[in-house]
Formats: structure tokens, C-alpha cells, sequence
């Protein structure tokens, strides 16, 4: 029973009819604010409950409640409240309620752009797909109003003035402006400040003390304002502006957000509502202490108001006390006031949220305007204001705001790679390479790791195809994991995807003046394999056989699937292009080469790809690639390819000059006067001759290095033509020549010249080694030129040729990691006799100034060793003790000395 009178207003009754969307949600919230009512009121009675249900809730629920079932005797609340639930907040019974309201989103709403979101990415979630979908809404609110306004080709009477500043100072400028136009020096039968016939009969124009609508300053009318003259845009002023227009109601309001809710100096301006009644207005339903008013949602003010109509509806729930307000509230681009009764803090309420905040009421019948942090606050608006960012952010903004595409190693979504086999080859299972002791724990851990991060997974099953796994040392104690695939690669059929030749890279290009280069963080791993295709990558460790999820680095035809499988991910972005891993992004204008970059982050962001930061290269004013140095002056080639002949010291001996010659010998038929050039040359090496290097042969010797470094010797690489790689390896050096066939013809053309010398530990190696080392240098160097196209090693040590031609040869172990790395290039090996070798001569004759970036090479004797000393010494000894101890030894210092000299 109810204790004592308490004056609590009566609630508003529940609308069933307004919004059929969002009924079950508005009942819950009706609801449980007719329960807080029962406490407030102190009724514990069920019968004087459901009684003040019926009534509280309105006459059109009652109607409902009429036709239900199951409603109980007139004491029985519960079967009330359950019956009006059955049918204003019936709920649905899926399994997956989030799964088939993102099926029904898909299947039935108008936005394709919606549509298409929630397809690219069927792990996206019913949340991401609302709030995107609000995004959408209000981008294209907002896009649609301002091309509403560019499209306008007149002032119509939705068009507003501008407030003009209130000081002294402005005031009395504003004053001397639009003082009323006298007509003395105005010789036309039409007045300049009204428009009318002049001389009017009465001597008073109509437009004294009348405000401009155009400008509002005073004195004239907009048909004739000088102010609109200045920028007309149509021929609205013609017209004069209806009493309609000024009785209007609140449409917008701007203003600037207020320090303090009692500032005297606050201005806040709002614009009069169209008079065309077919535009819809942002308008929501809004409890305000728990009274339903209509508001319209202004993104262009800071507070929020309500008329004065609005606030009696309020007055008769509950009586509210009002607070004075200093806030002085403009029309827009007028200067008289509007009355502002005052102002009350209220709770303010709908579906998507609840907030407190401070209303002000204006004296009329405006209107109801909600402001932008309000609507925000409530949930009906999203704000992403932090992250505005000018037409074509710069690549450090773009990086922060994109910056999950740097983590981690990515995952192509809704792709797998599907390797094809070709089933009459044998399946081989090779036998597993044991894994000394001391490294089993680093191979664990990096076993470990792969799995964790979904590149490979372990294998339970029988399989047909296994592969030995090698373990390569680092110089960091680390290891490098690497998957013997030469068996397994002669069942795999390669595909064949164009690649872009030269001539696309250049045409693209050309005009370029900024470039960006982005590298693929472990390209393939991004690239899942398809479960048919993964058994052939099953490798066999001490913990059990493995197999890869992702594509891997050895299998033969990766690199044209990652090359075609990346192209077409990119294929319809102007200004980007792709070389295997590597994306280079270029632009005639800043502005164009951002635009490119922004485009590539966000389709990379949608389809899962991540880059690796330390290898991308932003922004620069010049490219190498292929070749070829691109850059806003033009394109010219790469001085690397050259740079082993310019600076090729002078034969010393009548060795060297036979060998100088025969390189030459080899481009002949593109030098011209070959024979005249060369002839002091070729008379240091007939019989009887001593040798004597004097300036004539200095100058023979320059004449011929120019020569082969001529447009008519060195040739633009082609990917169409045919490609041969020279290598050759002396005590000192190693050199290469990079060629391609003339087509129709037996000839080459030079694409480049390369050479290094050998460290210390290098020049100790066999002379196998050697020329080994000089393939996969050689290889690794110009893995642009030859990385996804067949191509020709040509070498001299007949040795070599027997180990890479045989897939199942046994070589030294230092022969067969480097074989390994060379697993993802397409080549065949042939042999040639030493004479027949252009490039013995650079092998033999290191540039003078030669500096190299292939330390990797030097260091790769050292790797093991250092290796060793870091794992295998036991715990209670250290490096540096180690050295101590060995400096301290005569006998290692003999050994040491025999090493070293």
C-alpha cells in the first residue's frame, strides 16, 4: 500500500506507434523508468501497480494490452508486464543474434558502400559495421549539404548573413559605412538605397532604419546592397525578402563554445529554417527530465534550446526553476537580441545514451536545437575531429594514423595460394640432417615462434614429401631456418604472370618527381598456402615433421605468384607500382604522390598486408631501381653498373693485358675502330716484347674502358630477352657480367659490370669456394635483374656446375647453405674454359676505390665460429677470458700467426 502523499509528476505515456524500429528499446527504457515511478510513489500493491500501468502507459497501449492473451486476473502485475513484453519487446531467438542482423544489413540496406564494408571482411562485427554505417550517414549528410550549396546559382532564403564584430571601434566603422545613401550625386530615376522610383512623393525612403539582408548593415535593401553586387551569384536580391522569412522558426545554431556557463561576452548565432517544406531536418525525440521533446541535431552549436512552447510542456510534468543567463544569443546576421528567458540544468535522454548538461530557453517559437556535443554525447553523433587531416596528409601523419600496418606479419584476406603439383613425379622423403646439440634449443625456439605466429603448423599424418631442414648460424648467436625444397621444387610447375618490363617501369615513371618505396614485412608469409598444396612443404626436425601454412621462401614458383598476386591488389591505384616486394609509390606533385600513398595504406589496411618500416624509403627525389636512377631532371642510369670498369686499375703485367683483352674481346662488334683502340694493347703481348706500360697505352686503356661503358655496349635490361650472368672468382677478387642477348643475333649487350674483393678468411677458401661464393654474390647483387625470370649462369670451375646442376649432391656444408639461398631464382648452369671468360680480367683487377655494402659475404666464414663461441664454451667461462687465455698461450700464438700470414 502507498504510505503518505508524495507529489511526484505523472509520467508520459508510452508511444507505441512513433518509431517501429526501435519499439522493443524504447518499452526497456519506458519500463524501467515506470519502476523507479512505483518506488518514488511507495506502491507495493500488484493490482494498484498494474493499474497504474494501463494508465501511465496511455490510452493507444491500453488497446494493445486489450488484444493480448495471458494477461492474468486485475491483480496480477507480473502477467501485465510479461504480456506487454511478449508484444512491444518481443526478442529473437537465433543462435547468433549479431550474425543474422549483419545478414539481414547486408541483404536490405540501401548503402552499397555499407554492403561492400561488410563483405571485405566476413570476421568484421555487427559493432564496426554500425558505427561505419553512422560514418557513412553522416558523411553523406554533410557531403550532400555542401554540394547542395556550391550548386546553388542564387541567394535563396536559406542563405545567412555574417555577424559583424560588436566593439566601438567596429561599430563606428560599420556606422560611417551604411549611412543612409544620399541621391545627390545618384542621376538615375531609381533609388540607390530602396530600389523604388526616385524622388519619393513623401521625401522618406522605405528602406531608412531597415537593415540589409545581404550584408545588415542599415539604411538599404539587399536588392540593391553594394555588398552583394561584389560577389552576385544570382538573382535572388531582385526579390524582396517575404514576412515569412523573419517569423521562421530555429533551424541552426554556430557559435563558440563558452568558457563559463555566466559570460557576458558570449555571442551564439543561429540561421531561420527554409521556408520549402520538403526538406527533412535532422529532428530526434529527446527525453528531457523524462519528457519526450523534438530537437533538431545542430553539429554547428555549443548549446543547446528549447522555445518557449517546449519549456511550458516541461512546466506542466514538473515545475522548473529557472537561472538567470548572461548569454546573449544573435540571430543570424542580426544585431538585435533574442530573448532569452534563461536557463536549467536537465537530463537529457534517448536510445542511444543519457547526459546532463545546461538548457537554454528562448521567449517564442522557435524551435529545439540540440547542440553537437550533446548530440555526441548521447551517441548520435560520431567525431572524429582529432583525425581530420588536410587533402593529402603527408606520410608521418599517415604513418600514425596507420600505423597497425608496421606490426606483426600480415595475412592476404579471402586468398590462398595453390601450388601446382604434378603428380607423376615420385614423392621423395628425404632423411633428416641431424642438428648439433648446442643449436637444437635455438631451433626450438624459432620452430616456436613460427607456429605462434600461423606460418607453419605441425604434421600428425602420414605425407609423402619430406624435406630436410638446414640451420644457418648468425654472427648474433641467432639462427636462420632454411627448408632444402630442390626435390620437392621438380614436382612443383611453375606459373608464368607478366612482370613489368623496363619500358612499363620507365613510361610510369616518367615526369615522376617524389618517390616512396614500401617493402612487404616477409612477403610470402603474408600469402596463405591452401591445405591441398601444403603436404609438399612438410620438413622433418628433431621435434617431428613440420609443414608451411604460408607460402615459403624455396618453393620455385613463389615469386611470380607473390609478384601476380600483389599486382592485381594494386592494379587499379593510379601512381603505384609493384616489383615483387617492393611497392614504389611516385607523383609528378607532392599532393599527387600522397594521395597514391594514402590509397595503397588503406587498401593494405583492408586486406591485411603489413610493410616493414626499416625498409621503406619515403619520399625521395630519386629512385634506383633497375638500373636506372628516376628523378624529377629525368632518367639515367645507375652509376653502380659501371663503376667496376671507370675505376679498374691498369694491367701490371702481360697476363693481365691478355686478360683486359679478352674482355673486350667480347663486346667487339658494338665498339667501333675496335682494332685501332686496342693495337697498343695487343702489342704488349706478342712474343719478344717486354712489357712497358708507357702513356700510349695509359691513353689505349682509357679509350677502351669508355668504350665499354658507351650507350653502344651497355644495354637497358630487358625482362623479354634473354639473360646470361658471368662469374668469376680469383685469390683476390670476385666480378660478374650481367648480359642479354642481341636479339636475331649471336651478340650480347652489357646491363652491368660488378666486383669485390675478398676478405682474409675469404682468400683461404678452395678455389670451389670461391667461385661458389662468386654465384651467390653475384646473384644476391643483382637480384633485381634476375629474382622471378629464368636466366643463364655462366662459370669456369667445371665443379660448381656438377653441385647446382644435382639436387641430390652432397656439397661441403658452407657450398650447400649458400645452394639454399639460391632456391628462389630460376637458372641452369653451364660451363666455360677460364680463357673464354669475359669477366677473369675484373676478377683479377679490383677497382682501385672499391667500396662495397657486401659485408655479409665477408663475414659469412665467421658466422659459425662466433656461433660456437657464444653456445658452446661452458657457462662458467667468458668470450672475453677466452681471448685473455689465448694471447697468453705460446702455441696459439704460432697458430695464429700461420693463419694471418
Amino acid at each position: 500500500m502507498a504510505t503518505g502523499r508524495i507529489n511526484v509528476a505523472p509520467m508520459a505515456p508510452f508511444d507505441p506507434m512513433s518509431d517501429p524500429n526501435s519499439l522493443s528499446q524504447r518499452w526497456k527504457t519506458w519500463k524501467r523508468r515506470f519502476e523507479t515511478y512505483l518506488v518514488a510513489l511507495n506502491v507495493t500493491e500488484k493490482k494498484q501497480k498494474r493499474a497504474l500501468l494501463l494508465y501511465q502507459a496511455g490510452q493507444e497501449t491500453q488497446d494493445i494490452f486489450d488484444t493480448l492473451v495471458d494477461i492474468g486476473e486485475d491483480n496480477d502485475y507480473d502477467s501485465a508486464i510479461a504480456a506487454l513484453d511478449t508484444k512491444l519487446a518481443a526478442t529473437c531467438d537465433f543462435e547468433n543474434i549479431d550474425k543474422e542482423v549483419k545478414s539481414a544489413i547486408i541483404q536490405n540496406c540501401l548503402s552499397k558502400r555499407l554492403r561492400r564494408y561488410a563483405l571485405l571482411d566476413s570476421e568484421v562485427t555487427l559493432a564496426k559495421i554500425l558505427a561505419k554505417g553512422r560514418a557513412f550517414e553522416l558523411s553523406e549528410s554533410q557531403a550532400t549539404g555542401i554540394e547542395n550549396a556550391l550548386d546553388s546559382t542564387h541567394i535563396s532564403d536559406e542563405v545567412v548573413e555574417a555577424v559583424h564584430p560588436t566593439t566601438k571601434h567596429n561599430n563606428h566603422r560599420d556606422k560611417q559605412h551604411t549611412s543612409f545613401h544620399r541621391q545627390d550625386f545618384y542621376t538615375s530615376s531609381e533609388c540607390r538605397n530602396c530600389g523604388g522610383p526616385w524622388p519619393h512623393n513623401n521625401n522618406i525612403c522605405p528602406a531608412k532604419g531597415k537593415s540589409c539582408l545581404n550584408c545588415g548593415k542599415s539604411n538599404h535593401f539587399a536588392k540593391v546592397c553594394r555588398s552583394a553586387r561584389k560577389a552576385r551569384v544570382g538573382q535572388q536580391e531582385n526579390r524582396r525578402p517575404s514576412k515569412k522569412y523573419h517569423e521562421n522558426k530555429v533551424h541552426k545554431i554556430y557559435g563558440k563554445p563558452s568558457s563559463s556557463e555566466s559570460s557576458s561576452e558570449d555571442e551564439f548565432i543561429f540561421t531561420l529554417k527554409p521556408t520549402c517544406r520538403d526538406k527533412t531536418t535532422p529532428q530526434v525525440q529527446i527525453s528531457v527530465n523524462t519528457t519526450p521533446i523534438n530537437m533538431v541535431i545542430d553539429t554547428g552549436t555549443s548549446i543547446d534550446i528549447i522555445d518557449e512552447l517546449a519549456f511550458n510542456t516541461l512546466q506542466k510534468q514538473r515545475p522548473i526553476a529557472l537561472q538567470r543567463c548572461k548569454t546573449r544569443i544573435f540571430a543570424y546576421g542580426a544585431t538585435n537580441q533574442l530573448p532569452v528567458m534563461g536557463q536549467f540544468c536537465a537530463t537529457l535522454e534517448c536510445l542511444t545514451g543519457a547526459t546532463t548538461t545546461q538548457v537554454h530557453v528562448i521567449k517564442g517559437n522557435f524551435g529545439c536545437l540540440l547542440s553537437c556535443q550533446t548530440a555526441s554525447a548521447l551517441g548520435l553523433i560520431m567525431l572524429n575531429v582529432n583525425n581530420v587531416k588536410p587533402e593529402h596528409a603527408t606520410h608521418e601523419q599517415l604513418m600514425k594514423e596507420y600505423a597497425h600496418l608496421f606490426n606483426g606479419i600480415g595475412t592476404l584476406k579471402n586468398f590462398e595460394v595453390k601450388l601446382h603439383i604434378d603428380d607423376t613425379v615420385p614423392p621423395v622423403a628425404q632423411t633428416p640432417r641431424r642438428i648439433p646439440f648446442h643449436m637444437r634449443q635455438k631451433v626450438s625456439d624459432a620452430l616456436d615462434k613460427l607456429e605462434s605466429d600461423g606460418i607453419i603448423e605441425k604434421v600428425s599424418d602420414a605425407t609423402p614429401w619430406v624435406s630436410p631442414l638446414v640451420v644457418i648460424p648468425k654472427k648474433d648467436g641467432e639462427i636462420r631456418l632454411c627448408i632444402d625444397m630442390r626435390m620437392a621444387n621438380q614436382a612443383i610447375q611453375r606459373e608464368r604472370h607478366p612482370t613489368p618490363t623496363v619500358d612499363d617501369l620507365i613510361h610510369k615513371l616518367n615526369g615522376a618527381t617524389i618517390f616512396t618505396k614500401l617493402d612487404l614485412r616477409s612477403g610470402y608469409h603474408q600469402l596463405s598456402l591452401a591445405e591441398e598444396s601444403r603436404h609438399i612443404t612438410t620438413f622433418v626436425t628433431h621435434k617431428g615433421l613440420y609443414r608451411y601454412k604460408k607460402l615459403n621462401f624455396g618453393t620455385n614458383s613463389a615469386s611470380e605468384i607473390f609478384q601476380h598476386v600483389i599486382s592485381e591488389q594494386i592494379r587499379d591505384i593510379q601512381n603505384a607500382i609493384n616489383i615483387s616486394d617492393d611497392i614504389i609509390i611516385f607523383g609528378i606533385t607532392q599532393a599527387e604522390h600522397d594521395k597514391a600513398l594514402h590509397e595503397i595504406f588503406e587498401r593494405f589496411s583492408l586486406i591485411g598486408l603489413t610493410f616493414n618500416k626499416d625498409k621503406c624509403e619515403f619520399s625521395q627525389s630519386q629512385l634506383m631501381f633497375f638500373g636506372f636512377v628516376f628523378s624529377g631532371d629525368g632518367i639515367s642510369p645507375d652509376p653502380a653498373k659501371v663503376s667496376a670498369i671507370h675505376n679498374c686499375p691498369p694491367p701490371n703485367s702481360i697476363k693481365a693485358v691478355r686478360s683486359f683483352l679478352g674482355m673486350v674481346t667480347y663486346c667487339a662488334k658494338f665498339i667501333p675502330n675496335f682494332s685501332d683502340l686496342t693495337e697498343p694493347l695487343r702489342e704488349l703481348t706478342r712474343k719478344n716484347v717486354p712489357f712497358c706500360w708507357t702513356s700510349r697505352h695509359a691513353k689505349s686503356f682509357n679509350a677502351v674502358k669508355a668504350a665499354l661503358t658507351s650507350t653502344t655496349v651497355m644495354a637497358y635490361f630487358d625482362q623479354t630477352k634473354e639473360t646470361e650472368l658471368i662469374t668469376d672468382a680469383s685469390p683476390f677478387d670476385l666480378s660478374a657480367i650481367l648480359t642479354q642477348k642481341v636479339p636475331g643475333s649471336d651478340q650480347r649487350n652489357v646491363v652491368a659490370y660488378i666486383s669485390r674483393s675478398l676478405s682474409d678468411v675469404e682468400r683461404r677458401y678452395c678455389q670451389t669456394e670461391r667461385e661458389a661464393l662468386a654465384i651467390v654474390w653475384a646473384i644476391e647483387r643483382l637480384h633485381i635483374y634476375l629474382y622471378g625470370g629464368h636466366f643463364t649462369l655462366i662459370t669456369d670451375c667445371k665443379p660448381v656446375e656438377l653441385i647446382l646442376n644435382n639436387p641430390q649432391s652432397r656439397p661441403p656444408a658452407r657450398i650447400e647453405r649458400w645452394n639454399l639461398r639460391l632456391q628462389d631464382y630460376d637458372f641452369n648452369v653451364r660451363y666455360t674454359k677460364g680463357l673464354d671468360n669475359p669477366s677473369d680480367f675484373l676478377s683479377r683487377h679490383l677497382p682501385v676505390n672499391n667500396t662495397t655494402d657486401d659485408r655479409q659475404f665477408q663475414t659469412m666464414a665467421d658466422n659459425y665460429v662466433c656461433f660456437l663461441t657464444q653456445h658452446a664454451v661452458p657457462r662458467a667461462m667468458t668470450l672475453p677470458e677466452i681471448q685473455q687465455a689465448t694471447v697468453a698461450d705460446s702455441t696459439l700464438q704460432i697458430l695464429s700467426n700461420l693463419i694471418t700470414t
